[in-house]
């Protein structure tokens, strides 16, 4: 058990929804996607899930020509070669800005009300860490769209966190069916939608900011699958008791979610990274 990996080889469905906020027109995005032999088509704002990639409207989101570039189901390690071909065809002719996001939706329809408890209380106890990887814009309850479902802010102590984590411990337990757990958060626009875990089988990712970037998107598509996997190699799931947050668990938090390999090594360059580029930002505020 110790030894394996959730993110060498990942065999788990999984779905994406790349925001973008302007470039060339959605038909010729659509266009450049058909050019390299892969379905897709322009519709107008919908929730089906389709056999082919499809480019919808988003009004949530800022720029000329924006839209959303959603995929079918994607089949593990195939799905993400065939997501980075997209992301390919289609990245010199979109950008990205503040108002974007990045979605994956993991498949759960074999996952037992008990095990979907352990996914929802694995993402809260692991939260903070993993708001280390992700842009400033998408920490804890800056992002209007996907805010932590959890009474805590950048400035919150350990005690804090570990207090409200084991509050929502208690919520999440006392969820009688998958109905009521999928309701647990009371909104669909929080990081970890699970709106569509009984009518779907699926829950979704919201934190991760708009990319286009090929590494970031194939990284963060395993992290999510490596969390759901986790869910079933633990009989149980404790409130988190840690005494530190963010950037300094991450390492622990890879380790329990077993992100081993490139993936891991990304993760971890990526948060340093990030961190760096913050304090630079305050130091230079402080001048």
């Amino acid at each position: 058990m110790q030894n394996q990996s959730n993110t060498d080889t990942i065999t788990r469905s999984f779905g994406v929804e790349f925001e973008f906020a302007g470039g060339a027109s959605r038909q010729v995005v659509a266009q450049k996607i058909t050019n390299k032999g892969i379905d897709a088509m322009v519709e107008g704002y919908n929730h089906r899930t389709q056999r082919y990639w499809k480019i919808v409207t988003d009004a949530s989101l800022c720029g000329r020509n924006a839209g959303e570039l959603v995929s079918p189901i994607l089949n593990g390690e195939e799905g993400i070669v065939e997501m980075k071909k997209v992301l390919d065809a289609t990245s010199d002719v979109t950008t990205v800005n503040n108002s974007c996001g990045f979605h994956c939706h993991v498949d759960v329809r074999d996952f037992t009300l008990a095990e979907m408890k352990r996914v929802v209380k694995l993402f809260l106890q692991s939260e903070d860490a993993l708001d280390a990887v992700l842009a400033p814009s998408r920490r804890g309850r800056s992002s209007r769209w996907a805010p932590t479902a959890m009474s805590v802010n950048a400035r919150s102590s350990a005690n804090t966190r570990n207090e409200e984590n084991k509050r929502w411990f208690g919520l999440i337990d006392n969820c009688r069916n998958m109905d009521q757990l999928s309701r647990v958060f009371g909104t669909r626009y929080t990081k970890l939608n699970l709106f569509n875990i009984a009518s779907r089988g699926a829950v979704e990712f919201r934190c991760h900011q708009g990319t286009l970037n090929q590494t970031k998107a194939a990284a963060w598509v395993k992290l999510c699958v490596a969390l759901v996997e986790s869910a079933r190699q633990y009989s149980s799931v404790r409130p988190r008791a840690a005494r530190k947050n963010g950037a300094a668990r991450l390492p622990q938090v890879l380790t329990t979610l077993k992100v081993t390999g490139e993936v891991r090594k990304f993760l971890l360059q990526r948060s340093r990274e990030l961190n760096i580029t913050r304090r630079q930002e305050r130091l230079s505020q402080s001048v």
